[in-house]
């Protein structure tokens, strides 16, 4: 049986936007993973605009009006990144989402 030959797909696609943890300070001694942790996430994001957190998938989307920029799953808190922000978790030294 002969091999169909490969086709052309066409450019590809742009780097896939990613999820980035973000690192809970040492003296923390909150455990994890706590049903209360979204909340307590939003209580320490309070200060951002239309903050609200929606139920995704088993976890919760955090979200700045229709914004979504972050995720809160198992007790970890993953942020958004893009292109434009990955410079500035890398030299925060943030560990990628596993």
């Amino acid at each position: 049986m002969r091999a169909s030959p490969t086709k052309n797909l066409g450019p590809a696609l742009p780097p896939r936007r990613t999820f980035r943890p973000m690192k809970t300070p040492a003296s923390s001694n909150r455990p994890r993973p706590d049903p209360e942790f979204p909340a307590w996430v939003c209580e320490q994001l309070a200060e951002l605009s239309a903050l609200k957190s929606r139920p995704m998938f088993g976890a919760h989307g955090l979200y700045s009006g229709e914004t979504f920029f972050g995720i809160v799953w198992q007790g970890t808190l993953y942020f958004r990144t893009s292109p434009a922000t990955v410079a500035d978790y890398d030299a925060a030294d943030a560990g990628w989402f596993q």
